[in-house]
């Protein structure tokens, strides 16, 4: 594993479009990274002797793993605009016999003050399965194509902080080569903090409480589950 732990945190995304435990046995590969100025760049290609498929659903997702050859590939970049924010975009591609997926994402950090912070990801792919592999899950017969969106917002400082995260993942959205295991979602959680901070020496240095709310619905918005939770 080291090929790919090393520089692994060149291919992060808020979601996990890339994720190279997927690659069970690969043969071989080949991977470049580096950093130059305001200029991130990660690139790796690798093919694999096992193809492992995971079919996610609303509730619960289903995989399978297949002694077929198939080639993953990804190109990360990301650029600084300025001390604390950048943007991204990410490209993955696997492909076997009668198999494809690819995907394409764009990403962004923008600490826009010193308190608070926007992160978000579009993404959107392309698949097509073996006929085997769509006529025994009950995966699409052609050629089908699938998209999600994930925004975080946090307003942070020193007493307090508000967050608020949303993100909709269609019911065909495919990342093969990354562990998105959740699809045909849309998720909203708003909570908050407020901290007790107090100088060493008293008799405790920091203290706090923090309440969320938190629900999920289907594509149709029919609601799956909501909760509050506090501490």
């Amino acid at each position: 594993r080291p090929f790919f732990l090393e520089s692994a945190d060149f291919f992060s995304t808020p979601l996990t479009a890339v994720h190279t435990r997927t690659l069970a046995d690969p043969r071989w590969g080949l991977k470049l990274s580096g950093r130059e100025g305001i200029h991130t760049i990660g690139v790796f290609s690798a093919e694999d002797e096992i193809t492992n498929y995971l079919f996610p659903g609303q509730e619960s997702s289903n995989s399978t793993s297949v002694n077929t050859r198939s080639q993953g590939s990804a190109v990360r970049y990301k650029a600084d605009i300025s001390h604390s924010s950048n943007m991204g975009v990410l490209l993955t591609d696997r492909r076997g016999h009668d198999y494809q997926n690819q995907l394409a994402a764009i990403d962004g950090d923008f600490k826009f003050t010193q308190t608070d912070r926007i992160t978000f990801q579009v993404l959107g792919s392309r698949t097509r399965y073996p006929e085997f592999i769509s006529s025994e899950y009950e995966q699409p017969s052609s050629t089908f194509k699938g998209k999600a969106f994930r925004a975080h917002y946090s307003h942070n400082t020193r007493d307090y902080e508000l967050y608020g995260r949303h993100r909709e993942i269609d019911h065909n959205l495919r990342a093969d080569l990354g562990f998105i295991s959740q699809t045909g979602v849309k998720y909203t959680e708003l909570g908050g903090r407020y901290k007790w901070r107090r100088e060493p020496g008293h008799w405790y240095n920091w203290l706090s409480v923090q309440a969320s709310y938190d629900y999920l619905r289907d594509q149709h918005n029919n609601l799956l589950h909501k909760a509050w939770t506090g501490g």
